[in-house]
């Protein structure tokens, strides 16, 4: 079904701006939103903003709780670091207009939180020492997170209002960087809840997470879990990982701002363990890696784009999000098979029977950005 309007919420205090030392956080818990006229409508400029402020507008409200109810679902993307304001709304109504390609019905908005541009992305990554949460609210791409919890505590509480009035189905699509924005997000939500359970999503993706492997292992060991809360106020995590990401590994080897007992990055590497016991992986979460369809020689990816973005570009792995958003089962989804994992949640996907084989395909790989 065709959607009048696209949704756009942000907590930037400058969220039309593409100056980077104009990217900082609203005050605690307030939030721009932003109202367009057409179904995934990717000019940021033909929008209506209302705000700031901690209350949804009435009309923004009203608009997306019709919607919602008629969709039956919303789908809410996080972006990564490397993204303005127009470059965040340009990935959700891609991604909206790829699902919407793929028989997915749901309705897609998006959330961003104040991000840089590529070059002060990577030179304000974070603070040091490391800390989790950070101590700071604003400065570095992580203190900026920390400092957007309270405003991403208020996007929840109007997602449990839609979802409390319609019974619509509520997800997250976080990629790269934007997994660390629900991480603490959701951290925040968990321990300021005033009457547990605060929220039940329902199913949260992580696209190519720049966060620890050991995010989503239950936390009974010491650095581990810091994720949980994820899993703890939704029906199942899933992880999309490739071992062929092209810009993870360059996060990966700043371990100074990392996790210091599990640096490595959940996107590149998928769930620290599978075998039970100590350090279990979170039963909600599941891990499936994608590194034989998300690589380079892939035909689907357009040229300039990195293998770390080339999840939003390709069918196959389209169509695993659809049915994935729909609740299907973890070992009910096409062109996936079981990893044998101990614990029975780790699944490969497999390139799509008849699909076209990988091949060279002549393009240059961008730098990283858009992460």
């Amino acid at each position: 079904m065709p959607f009048n309007h696209s949704y756009m919420i942000t907590n930037r205090a400058n969220p039309m701006s593409d100056w980077s030392y104009e990217q900082y956080p609203l005050p605690p818990s307030q939030l721009n939103f932003f109202l367009g006229a057409g179904q995934y409508n990717p000019n940021i400029s033909q929008f209506t903003q209302s705000g700031p402020t901690a209350q949804p507008p009435t009309q923004f409200l009203t608009a997306l709780t019709a919607e919602a109810r008629a969709a039956g679902q919303i789908t809410v993307v996080i972006h990564g670091l490397d993204n303005f304001f127009d470059n965040a709304t340009q990935l959700t109504m891609h991604l909206g207009a790829q699902l919407t390609a793929q028989q997915y019905s749901g309705l897609v908005i998006g959330f961003s939180w104040p991000s840089y541009g590529l070059a002060d992305s990577t030179h304000y990554y974070g603070s040091l020492p490391y800390s989790f949460p950070p101590t700071a609210t604003n400065g570095t791409i992580r203190d900026n997170i920390n400092g957007s919890v309270q405003s991403f505590f208020t996007l929840v509480s109007m997602l449990r209002q839609i979802k409390q009035s319609t019974g619509v189905r509520i997800n997250f699509v976080c990629h790269s960087e934007g997994n660390y924005m629900m991480m603490l997000g959701m951290r925040w939500v968990s321990l300021n809840q005033q009457d547990p359970p605060y929220i039940s999503l329902d199913e949260i993706l992580l696209v190519a997470a720049d966060i620890n492997n050991a995010a989503l292992q239950l936390p009974n060991q010491e650095w581990a879990g810091q994720a949980h809360a994820i899993a703890d106020l939704s029906s199942r995590v899933t992880i999309y990982s490739s071992q062929q990401d092209d810009v993870l590994p360059f996060a990966e080897g700043w371990t100074d701002y990392h996790n210091p007992q599990y640096p490595k990055r959940l996107g590149l590497h998928g769930p620290a363990s599978f075998v039970p016991g100590p350090g279990d992986l979170d039963p909600k979460a599941i891990g499936l890696d994608c590194t034989s369809v998300v690589q380079p020689l892939n035909p689907n990816i357009p040229p300039g784009v990195t293998t770390h973005g080339a999840y939003f570009y390709i069918p196959q792995v389209i169509a695993d999000m659809r049915d994935t958003l729909n609740g299907v089962a973890a070992n009910g989804v096409k062109d996936r098979v079981s990893a044998d994992a101990p614990d029975g949640r780790g699944f490969v996907m497999t390139l799509q029977a008849g699909a076209e084989p990988l091949r060279p395909t002549g393009r240059v790989l961008a730098a990283p950005g858009r992460g």
